[in-house]
């Protein structure tokens, strides 16, 4: 919900998430959420589908503005 109560939930579609091992070269595909979101969806899960090696994440939105409240990457040391 918006500061004027209305549900803005479906916004949340077409979002990307690449990795990469530089701040400058973060383009290897990851995964996405195509949506929408919904009012009850409190937590939204994007798996790779590969297993990337990177040291940063982008998660993106082309279309429109994109607020995040909390995210959490989890990984793993080869």
């Amino acid at each position: 919900m918006d500061e004027w109560g209305e549900d803005t939930s479906d916004r949340l579609r077409n979002v990307t998430v690449t990795v990469g091992l530089t701040e400058s070269d973060v383009n290897t595909p990851c995964g996405v959420f195509a949506g929408p979101g919904t009012l009850s969806q409190l937590v939204v899960d994007i798996d790779c589908s590969s297993v990337p090696k990177g040291r940063f994440v982008k998660i993106a939105k082309t279309t429109e503005a994109l607020t995040l409240c909390e995210v959490e990457v989890f990984g793993y040391s080869a």
